[in-house]
């Protein structure tokens, strides 16, 4: 093979790796998280009890173009019970448990889901990926609930930067665009554990996002954090 078509077919092969995989540039201090140059706080707070950062990654479009940020929060203190057998259990080995990430989606403890746009998008495109996703998560009356909700809470647009907050603690939601203080409350026993698992189960939405949280939990709700 010519030396010019052995450098094309390397360049094509790394390509189509890179559709399919995505690490992210990320950067963990005891300040927060910064992901793909986009910042979290190390903690949230929605009328319940202070959220402590867990992780999270970059959601993208066709698998090149940053649509959004997203970062999971919970009750360190709430979720002890439920996530106490994770503790010991290193990120690499954490990535690979359902259990762990079934254990997260169901506990009924306070957590929420923060996302932090890079570009400027449609209210109705928002809306409609959300609902394409949790399609086959809940049932028709409360994806239409959560439609109609959330589609009057964002407006018509969702400007570059706008941070998205779905927080739950039970059978309720609260969402907010921008400010957490001011989130509006939904209740729907099935909506909380439905929109987790679109992030979470076992066919995610964005991988690093999942990935992202195992090795937060790992890095911040760890035996070794408190040793």
């Amino acid at each position: 093979m010519r030396p010019g078509a052995v450098v094309t077919a390397v360049a094509v092969v790394t390509l189509s790796l890179l559709a399919y995989v995505y690490v992210g540039d990320s950067s963990d201090t005891m300040s927060g998280l910064t992901i793909d140059g986009i910042k979290f706080p190390p903690s949230i707070k929605m009328g319940g009890p202070q959220l402590q950062l867990v992780g999270g990654g970059t959601r993208l479009k066709y698998n090149v173009a940053k649509v959004y940020a997203a970062a999971v929060y919970m009750h360190k203190s709430g979720s002890a019970s439920a996530m106490k057998q994770f503790r010991d259990v290193p990120s690499p080995a954490l990535r690979k448990k359902a259990d762990f990430y079934r254990s997260l989606v169901a506990g009924r403890f306070g957590k929420a889901l923060v996302l932090i746009f890079h570009r400027s998008v449609a209210a109705a495109t928002v809306v409609e990926a959300l609902r394409d996703s949790l399609a086959s998560r809940l049932s028709r009356s409360s994806l239409a609930t959560f439609r109609e909700h959330l589609l009057s809470a964002l407006g018509s647009q969702v400007p570059k930067g706008s941070q998205l907050y779905f927080s739950c603690r039970a059978d309720t939601m609260h969402f907010a665009l921008d400010s957490p203080q001011r989130a509006a409350p939904l209740n729907d026993k099935t909506l909380c554990s439905a929109l987790f698992d679109v992030y979470l189960g076992s066919s995610p939405v964005s991988p690093a996002i999942k990935e992202g949280v195992a090795d937060g939990f790992a890095a911040r709700f760890g035996s070794t954090v408190d040793a």
